[in-house]
């Protein structure tokens, strides 16, 4: 943004952006010969005098002050009109407020990306690699498959509808009657949640039985209770969200007996216990409650990615989020959420590239199990052509977390450098993803300087939704 600190006031101000009036010869050529050496050129001072000739005092009163003060080693020898012409030059030139104005010249100061910029854009950058369907609709509430049997084969399911909430108490009855035995069922929910405020949500499920909860990560379950020891009831397990998303949700539930199915060796069918099952979530600040319908949707959302890492707060000192101040503690703050991306990212690499998963294991040198590509299958071999889709990975990734195509040297330094000098595709775009996160081009919206489409579409889009332009501005761009 492009700002003038204005301390005078108001008409001094304008006035400032206005030419100076022109300056008297004979007093600019009084001043250089009898005051500059005391004064400085431009009255900046000089060890002599270190004050710099600066206040509010009129013309008409330095006149006074200079016919009788100055010239210092012989004061009093300038006449009337000598002083005049000297203190209207002093005044226009660089004494007066508006002439200290006129010679500040306007500063450029870069904008970063707030907090909820900078969360918002990483998720949607690594959203433009996954499919973009989502929910949508009127309909609210969680699809809902209920089977017969422990497990959810495709024959035993009875009935699909949708349930709204998850919160049943089923006693010891069947919820299908005639379709259901009472003593053994299996139901399965699936959907996306909605998320309406950014922070740590922690999911409780509450049942006697065996339960599975997976929100956002489709690998691995938020909450496992699926083989049960002991009489615990509650489980927990907390995630990171953004406010406005939607997450992909799953939730299986199991009444049936423990261990070994021996179910068609029994000649009587078994005493049915008491079976409830009830999917609540603590918002942050909150207490927990049964998640209602309005935040939950039939429809699969797409995995996304949140970025956990702490953030110190953004200025609101002017009624709304500004980010300006850039201290060492958002410094750190961003260095560690370019690391929590890279990890993920490369975590992913394979879905996000769109290659087929890989038996992959960490690269040359890396210990670090995050280094492991988590679409790897056993005995599966590398695509053959998966060094090249990371590379094109790599470029389209930088590409669009600059907001802007790559000019060859970036490219050049970004990404065919990274690869040369990493040999490992796996590592080269971990450390493409580190750079481009950490680079100012992504950090501050205005960093490059350029006033073209892009910037426009850059302008419009953090204005409008705190986030990068999505496809369909950078084609208009």
């Amino acid at each position: 943004m492009l700002s003038r600190h204005l301390h005078a006031p108001v008409f001094l101000a304008l006035s400032a952006t206005l030419p100076g009036v022109a300056a008297d010869p004979a007093g600019e050529q009084l001043y250089k010969t009898k005051c500059a050496t005391c004064h400085g050129p431009s009255g900046e001072g000089t060890k002599k005098h270190k004050r710099p000739l600066a206040g509010e005092k009129s013309v008409t009163q330095l006149t006074k002050l200079i016919a009788k003060t100055m010239p210092e080693d012989d004061p009093g020898t300038l006449s009337v009109a000598e002083a005049d012409a000297v203190a209207a030059y002093v005044h226009d030139t660089f004494y007066s407020p508006a002439a200290r104005e006129r010679n500040k010249p306007p500063r450029v100061e870069l904008s970063r990306l707030t907090v909820g910029q900078y969360r918002n854009a990483i998720a949607d950058l690594i959203a433009t690699f996954r499919p973009a369907d989502g929910p949508g609709g009127d309909q609210h509430g969680l699809k809902a498959e209920y089977y017969r049997g422990r497990r959810f084969r495709p024959n035993d399911r009875v009935v699909e509808r949708i349930d709204p909430e998850v919160r049943f108490d089923f006693g010891t009855f069947s919820p299908v009657p005639d379709k259901i035995e009472p003593h053994e069922f299996s139901v399965h929910w699936e959907g996306s949640l909605l998320a309406p405020e950014t922070g740590d949500y922690e999911f409780v499920v509450r049942t006697e039985h065996a339960a599975r909860l997976w929100v956002n990560e489709i690998r691995r379950p938020l909450i496992d209770a699926w083989v049960k020891s002991g009489s615990d009831t509650e489980y927990r397990g907390s995630v990171f969200l953004l406010a406005g998303r939607a997450y992909p949700l799953r939730l299986e539930f199991s009444k049936a007996k423990q261990g070994v199915d021996d179910s068609k060796k029994q000649k009587e069918k078994p005493p049915s216990p008491r079976a409830s099952v009830a999917l609540l979530w603590k918002l942050p600040g909150r207490v927990p409650e049964v998640i209602p319908r309005r935040n939950l949707s039939p429809a699969q959302a797409p995995e996304g990615f949140a970025v956990s890492t702490p953030f110190p707060p953004d200025d609101r000192s002017l009624g709304w989020e500004r980010g300006t101040t850039v201290s060492k503690a958002w410094d750190q703050a961003t260095t560690d959420a370019a690391i929590e991306t890279a990890v993920y990212v490369l975590a992913h690499v394979d879905e996000l590239a769109g290659v087929r998963p890989a038996d992959r294991e960490p690269g040359p040198g890396s210990g670090n199990p995050a280094d492991i590509n988590l679409d790897a299958k056993p005995g599966a071999k590398p695509a053959p052509d998966r060094d090249k889709k990371l590379r094109e990975f790599a470029f389209r990734f930088a590409e669009r977390a600059f907001r802007r195509p790559l000019t060859d040297d970036e490219k050049r330094f970004f990404v065919e450098h990274q690869f040369e000098a990493a040999k490992d595709p796996d590592r080269a775009v971990k450390r493409v993803v580190l750079l481009a996160l950490m680079s100012p081009r992504f950090l501050y919206r205005e960093a490059a300087g350029l006033r073209d489409g892009y910037e426009v579409a850059n302008r419009l889009s953090f204005g409008l939704w705190d986030s990068p332009p999505d496809a369909e501005l950078l084609k208009a761009a």
